[in-house]
């Protein structure tokens, strides 16, 4: 008969394993990291390939165009793009730009920020009663009187007969309107020359209007947003001299040479290509979208060195 022995159960206590409060912390710490890290590079992956739409220029448009419910469908549509493409105060709606004046020159397939218009209620702003007039500029020898369109804003001076004075009557006047020789509205790209403008001034100027420009000799330039002081400075004189006339007109041609240059400095890229292009490269098709050279190199594209030196 076999015989079992029973074993004897061990009642010793186990050592207790010790925990190191500082690998713990390690630990999490390590794992907290790691998480974002994870959360990052996820990120980034969506962002390069999520959607947006945004608003973008269907054709070229000039620097003073105003945007109408008439022209607004013409000139701008929605597209989706890249979410990387995405501007700080982008235009959300097409229809949020009526009422608007480009203050720039656009391309076409440029999205669309609030930066590129003003809104012309702003820009009447100080006007208590607007009163359109009319004014002749056939006989202003300024070169820029004969290209003015609707849109435009200038300054008005006049330069006094008896003292050759340059006086100043209005800064940044709005242009409602610009005629031919036939009383004909004259459009953005027609090279007919303006006859008369149908500006807007508040009404209690006109009789200073009137008056001064019977005294002299009317002077126009052309006027920025981004200078307007104010709409009714009639009783500013300016005396500005010969020379600095002459410096006066310089600064308009070195403008007029910046607004030229304005459209050849945007790009053109693309969602499947890591590099930007000009206009007239072949890579560069209706799909492309124009942004600005800065914007192009801070979004990591390159030129492409067969379209850029």
């Amino acid at each position: 008969m076999l015989k079992f022995k029973s074993k004897k159960k061990d009642t010793s206590e186990k050592p207790k394993r010790k925990f190191s409060t500082g690998k713990i912390l390690f630990s999490l710490t390590l794992a907290i990291i790691t998480y974002f890290i994870l959360i990052s590079i996820e990120s980034g992956i969506l962002d390069k390939y999520e959607k947006i739409e945004v608003v973008m220029s269907l054709t070229n448009i000039e620097e003073g165009t105003e945007i109408t419910e008439d022209n607004v469908s013409d000139l701008f549509g929605m597209k989706e793009v890249n979410a990387s493409l995405k501007l700080e105060n982008g235009v959300e709606k097409v229809e949020d730009l009526v009422g608007y004046i480009a203050q720039e020159n656009i391309v076409s397939n440029e999205i669309m920020h609030l930066g590129s218009f003003i809104n012309k209620q702003e820009a009447l702003q100080g006007i208590e009663e607007p009163t359109n007039v009319s004014i002749s500029v056939s006989n202003i020898n300024n070169a820029v009187a004969g290209t003015l369109r609707k849109g435009d804003f200038i300054d008005i001076s006049v330069i006094l007969s008896e003292t050759g004075e340059n006086v100043k009557l209005f800064n940044h006047v709005y242009i409602q309107e610009a005629y031919d020789s036939s009383g004909v509205t004259v459009d953005r790209g027609s090279d007919t020359p303006t006859i008369m403008l149908l500006i807007t001034v508040d009404k209690e100027d006109l009789e200073w209007l009137y008056e001064m420009t019977a005294k002299g000799e009317i002077k126009i330039n052309t006027s920025k947003y981004a200078d307007y002081e104010a709409l009714s400075l009639f009783d500013q004189i300016d005396t500005t001299t010969e020379d600095e006339a002459n410096k006066e007109k310089g600064k308009e041609t070195k403008q007029q040479t910046d607004e030229n240059t304005q459209i050849e400095d945007a790009v053109y890229v693309s969602e499947n290509d890591n590099e930007y292009h000009t206009a007239e490269c072949e890579k560069t098709n209706e799909d492309s979208i124009a942004i600005a050279l800065s914007d192009a190199k801070n979004q990591g594209y390159t030129p492409h060195t067969e379209c850029i030196d």
